[in-house]
């Protein structure tokens, strides 16, 4: 997506106050984050933001409010512009960006607002929610769940929409991921994406992601601020979640948020043209994709979990590929450290939210 001719021009005071709402779509990857986006993303008054990374990547806890000077202000609004119309996969420090950039930095340089990672990563969102014409910020990275609470106190107005996706499900969209690049319509990941993507696959992280993520709604269900969808209702049932949706955030119900393209899948082609919801992909783990073993391990992982939300474990004995995927997990987890190490501003903080909380 090419950044559309828009002349740049100055964010104003007034108008940033009109944002007083910001949503995040939040749960474990490749359970529906994305397609719950792409349906807020056709409500009249919601813009939606590609999955930006923003946390984790572009910020992580140990920067606190650390005020940034005008060149560092500059080079992480290049980031995101760059990475929001040139995407995550393709993004670099495009100097096209610089003018939008300074405008973005100049509004809070003329309002007396400190120049934070925060602020700039607000007053940006902001920015480009206005300029197309919206009037709520929707962000859809999956893994700012395990920042809530950073954010919930970072940005007091948010609101969160929880996803949650049968746990065998995301592990066989996880499982052929990195096959992405065969199915996907326009911009290919690059090589080295798609081994990472590869490598990042093992059935007991993705199961033990999946249980960590499931404790950190948990100990959140009773906020009023954060709402979960289970993925199988939104599929099977879309108009009645999404009007549930609608209700929590305030915005009215338009039956042409559900009118969305049938991209994404990790299994099959993009069909972009083809609008809806596809209720093929409920339990799609009983269709085959996944051996014995990661069944088995899955469901020993995230037993808490699917009991709480209401996944019935299956009866599958024991296979021998079970312990093939214990004894080769050490030396896969090295390989994904390596492959992600500089993914993240601060690694062990990354491995913290994930597994520690």
């Amino acid at each position: 997506m090419s950044l559309p001719t828009i002349q740049p021009q100055p964010l104003q005071q007034e108008n940033l106050h009109h944002i007083t709402q910001k949503i995040f779509v939040i749960g474990n990857s490749r359970s529906g984050t994305s397609m719950t986006a792409r349906i807020l993303g056709n409500h009249e008054s919601i813009f939606t933001f590609n999955e930006l990374h923003f946390f984790e990547e572009l910020w992580n806890p140990n920067d606190e409010l650390q005020p940034l000077n005008e060149n560092e202000s500059i080079d992480l609004l290049i980031q995101l512009f760059s990475i929001q119309y040139d995407g995550y996969f393709h993004y670099y420090k495009n100097e096209k960006f610089i003018p939008e950039a300074k405008n973005v930095l100049n509004f809070l340089v003329e309002n007396k607002t400190v120049a934070t990672a925060i602020s700039l990563f607000q007053a940006f969102t902001s920015y480009i929610t206005i300029k197309e014409g919206k009037t709520i910020s929707c962000e859809q990275t999956p893994r700012n769940a395990y920042y809530i609470n950073d954010i919930r106190t970072l940005i007091p107005n948010a609101k969160f929409i929880y996803m949650i996706r049968d746990p065998r499900d995301v592990l066989k969209s996880q499982k052929n991921r990195w096959k992405r690049n065969k199915y996907k319509e326009g911009k290919k990941h690059s090589t080295f994406n798609t081994i990472r993507q590869r490598i990042n696959y093992h059935p007991i992280t993705i199961s033990k992601l999946w249980s960590h993520a499931s404790k950190v709604y948990s100990s959140n269900e009773n906020k009023e601020d954060l709402m979960v969808v289970k993925y199988e209702d939104l599929i099977v049932t879309p108009e009645i979640e999404v009007k549930k949706i609608c209700d929590f955030l305030g915005v009215d119900y338009n039956e042409a948020m559900l009118r969305i393209p049938k991209i994404g899948s990790s299994l099959k082609q993009d069909t972009s043209s083809e609008r809806g919801i596809d209720q093929s992909k409920a339990h799609g783990w009983k269709k085959g994709g996944l051996t014995k073993g990661e069944i088995r391990i899955c469901e020993n992982i995230t037993a808490r979990g699917m009991a709480e939300y209401g996944y019935t474990p299956s009866d599958t004995n024991y296979h021998y590929s079970e312990l093939f995927y214990y004894l080769i997990f050490p030396f896969q987890l090295i390989l994904t450290l390596i492959f992600n190490v500089r993914k993240t501003r601060s690694l062990i903080s990354a491995i913290r939210k994930r597994f520690l909380y």
